[in-house]
């Protein structure tokens, strides 16, 4: 039996708060854990014409169907936080996501 989603990933969501010089910034706080999900990076073609854009996408991550994610949250998989550029709901049928990610800039 294949599993349709053997990965895992957080997903946080950017949050401006007060920062201690009364001034403000923007802090990440986790909105889900452990959530199934299927990593996989685009294949070299896509990654050349990606390449061409300003904020290049280089993993599609599908997910369960969460009306909660938005674009500009950010992943985390295995260690690397990536950037959620669009959110897409594969089929139209509120089953499964595709989320379309680029790494962050360091």
């Amino acid at each position: 039996m294949v599993d349709e989603f053997p990965h895992e990933i957080s997903i946080y969501y950017s949050e401006r708060v007060q920062d201690e010089g009364g001034g403000w910034e923007n802090k990440w706080r986790l909105l889900k854990e452990a959530i199934a999900a299927h990593v996989q990076p685009i294949s070299g073609q896509q990654y050349y014409f990606a390449q061409q854009l300003r904020n290049p996408v280089v993993m599609d991550v599908y997910i369960p169907f969460d009306p909660a994610i938005k674009p500009q949250m950010r992943i985390v998989h295995r260690g690397i936080p990536m950037m959620i550029e669009a959110v897409l709901n594969q089929g139209g049928m509120d089953e499964i996501m595709l989320l379309k990610c680029r790494r962050e800039k360091e």
